[in-house]
């Protein structure tokens, strides 16, 4: 299955994403409830439902999948366009770990 990154991006159309797709009061105040089966995955999933706050925000996907199993993503405390200093982008390997250095690629 995709990751649920793409629902949260908001990068997607969900009429084209899912079918049979829904909506009703969520189980959290204010919230509102979407579920659907993901397009080309009815073999795998039998549902997948999106709980979205009043500003459009997911607070919660659940995935039902063909075998009974259920997957629950929860978020919160979100918080977006925080500043994050380069530093904690920096790279280091632990000891030991041999590095292999090659060209760098232009796309």
């Amino acid at each position: 299955m995709r990751s649920p990154l793409r629902y949260l991006l908001g990068k997607t159309k969900l009429k084209k994403e899912f079918a049979n797709l829904t909506a009703r009061a969520g189980d959290r105040p204010g919230t509102v409830l979407i579920r659907g089966v993901p397009s080309g995955f009815a073999d795998r999933v039998t549902e997948m439902a999106l709980e979205v706050d009043p500003q459009g925000q997911i607070q919660r996907i659940l995935i039902n999948e063909a075998d009974g199993s259920q997957t629950e993503f929860v978020f919160s405390g979100i918080q977006e366009n925080l500043a994050v200093e380069d530093a904690r982008f920096r790279f280091q390997p632990p000891p030991g770990v041999e590095l292999i250095e090659g060209a760098s690629v232009n796309p």
